[in-house]
Order: structure tokens, then C-alpha cells, then sequence
């Protein structure tokens, strides 16, 4: 769920009629938090870039790991982006210079783990992988079958746990555009790299995320994409 703003606020629109009132109330959390930082920044009146709810439906079947992110003119040096998890009350935070996490009035510096081996790597897949097919399907097999550690989460959640430090890794096959802009910058800013899985900028769709250069670049080779965006079969799935 999305909705772009440009030069001033503007109201969600109907679909903020069909938002559970916790997740409305988390969206407002946020929105407030981030007016608090840009206000005080040299670029003068923040622009909106965009806000998402993530994992709506996943609220509404019972699930804890939906989160609210909105951002400020993300792809600029000055952006800044935050997401808020009304389960664990935890925010996330980037703005210039800095990148942080608040749980419990405890606030933690965020900053990428440094392990460069997959095998000692902590995976963690997105929701979309399920309806992956075809070679997509195989090169998350082959990805899944190196690492120490595989698990699946909502987009949003994963990559604030690669920013956190908690996990190695992030694959995706359905990211949306304002998880890319958003959660991008935050992963970014916490010392890790996102990427498509051909290792571009990323838009939406299938990405990846490291938490370190070196991690990255074994990911797109085990993945089995060539930098000019050829699809290839890893030589493993071919053994």
C-alpha cells in the first residue's frame, strides 16, 4: 500500500479507511517522529518521498511482523527514513549522520555484522519468494542450502534486522518501491549494501541485501546473475 506526497501533506486517501486502527495509529507515530527530525534540518521544508504500510494483511491473519516505514527524499544525501513495529514498539531511524534503533527507551547505534563467509551467514527470506518459480525458485535453493541459517519474514522486518545486526543476509522476489526507497537508505546507512539480484540499483521487485560488500558479491554469484542481467542456472543446480 502506497501513496506518493510531493511538496506538502496530503491525506492518505480511502484506503486509510481500511487500515486496522493500530496500524493508523503507528503510521501517525511515525509521521510525527520524522516532522520532529526534518524540522530541524539545513535543507529547509522536507519534502515526502513516500510511505508504505508493509504486512497489513499479515496483521490481519495474526501475524506480529508488519511494520509502518515512511521517508523523506530518500534518494538524497540529506534523506531520511524511519519504520516502526507496533508489536515490539521498536523504531528505526536514519537521518544524516546518524543511524539508530529505540526499544524500551533504549536507543542502539544500527551497524551491519561483518561476517564475509555464507556459510557462517544468517539468511533471512521475504514473503514474495513463495510464489518464485522457474530459476529464481533454484538460485534461493541454492542460497538457502550455503548458509548457517534460514528463516522468513516480512520485507520490511528483514531488512531492519540486516540494519540491526541481527542477520547476515535478505532475499526477496516482490519488494515494493517504497521498501526499496525507504528501508534502502536505512540498510545503507547501517554499513550494508542492497542491490537487484543483477547488482543494480534496486526498484522493486527482486533484491538482495548484505551486510558487507564481500557478502554481497558471493550472494549475486550463488544467486547466478551476471552483472549485465543475463539469467544463468548456478553450476551447482546443474551437477
Amino acid at each position: 500500500m502506497l501513496a506518493f506526497r510531493h511538496g506538502r501533506e496530503e491525506e492518505f486517501g480511502p484506503e486509510e479507511e481500511a487500515l486496522p486502527p493500530v496500524a493508523i495509529d503507528a503510521q501517525r507515530l511515525l509521521d510525527q517522529r520524522l516532522h520532529e527530525i526534518c524540522g530541524s534540518l539545513a535543507s529547509g521544508a522536507p519534502r515526502w518521498r513516500a510511505q508504505a504500510l508493509s504486512g497489513v494483511v499479515s496483521y490481519r491473519i495474526g501475524a506480529i511482523d508488519w511494520m509502518v516505514i515512511a521517508g523523506v527524499e530518500c534518494e538524497h544525501p540529506s534523506g531520511v527514513a524511519g519504520a516502526y513495529q507496533p508489536a515490539s514498539q521498536e523504531l528505526f531511524i536514519t537521518e544524516p549522520g546518524a543511524c539508530w534503533s529505540v526499544r524500551a527507551g533504549n536507543r542502539k547505534q544500527l551497524e551491519t555484522r561483518q561476517y564475509r563467509s555464507l556459510e557462517r551467514a544468517v539468511l533471512c527470506l521475504g514473503d514474495g519468494v513463495a510464489s518464485a518459480v522457474n530459476a529464481q525458485r533454484e538460485a534461493i535453493y541454492a542460497m538457502s542450502s550455503q548458509v548457517m541459517l534460514r528463516r522468513s519474514v516480512a520485507p520490511s522486518l528483514g531488512l531492519c534486522l540486516l540494519a540491526l545486526g541481527e542477520i547476515d543476509l535478505f532475499v526477496d522476489t516482490r519488494l515494493t518501491a517504497a521498501e526499496a526507497c525507504v528501508l534502502g537508505l536505512l540498510v545503507r546507512r547501517a554499513g550494508g549494501v542492497i542491490t537487484d539480484w543483477n547488482g543494480s540499483t534496486p526498484d522493486k521487485g527482486q533484491i538482495v541485501a548484505s551486510a558487507n560488500e564481500t557478502l554481497h558479491q558471493r550472494a549475486l554469484e550463488v544467486l547466478g546473475w551476471k552483472s549485465g542481467g543475463t539469467e544463468q542456472i548456478h553450476p551447482q543446480l546443474l551437477q
